[in-house]
């Protein structure tokens, strides 16, 4: 089966989502967060998400009036229903991805990935004793992970 990238997982997601009921943007966004562990998840993320998804015929708007103000509400179209049904093990595929990244949050690895990132824009001025000893971290901290996660 050919990988999904984030985007493609993010459709499936809201499909899923949208497939259990119908939802603002906000409600989506906050459903998102909950099944990912992803805080950091935007409207700017999934904005691009809903319009590619409309635009396929797998979701829809209807405007709703909530307290006297119009609010969109997505919902699933039977062509994304029928997709979630073909797609089921990619669904099931993007609720597996997802809770991934959950626990991995969870367990604080994005200091990790913000630390090499910092590292990877500083790494021309490195000296070479400063890479010995980052080899010799590194080296240590990829043996220490394979030995818990290999309990």
């Amino acid at each position: 089966m050919r990988r999904a990238g984030f985007r493609g997982y993010l459709g499936l997601l809201i499909l899923k989502i949208l497939s259990e009921s119908p939802m603002h943007a906000y409600g989506i966004l906050k459903r998102l967060r909950e099944i990912t562990g992803h805080e950091e998840l935007s409207v700017g993320v999934l904005y691009p998400v809903l319009r590619t998804l409309i635009n396929k015929g797998l979701v829809d708007i209807r405007i709703d009036r909530v307290d006297g103000e119009e609010r969109k509400v997505y919902y699933v179209t039977d062509k994304g229903k029928k997709l979630l049904d073909e797609r089921a093990s990619s669904v099931d595929e993007a609720l597996r991805v997802a809770n991934r990244f959950k626990i991995l949050k969870s367990i604080e690895v994005d200091r990790v990935f913000r630390t090499i990132r910092s590292l990877f824009e500083i790494a021309d001025s490195l000296s070479e004793d400063k890479c010995e000893k980052l080899r010799r971290l590194f080296r240590g901290f990829e043996e220490e992970v394979n030995r818990i996660i290999g309990e």
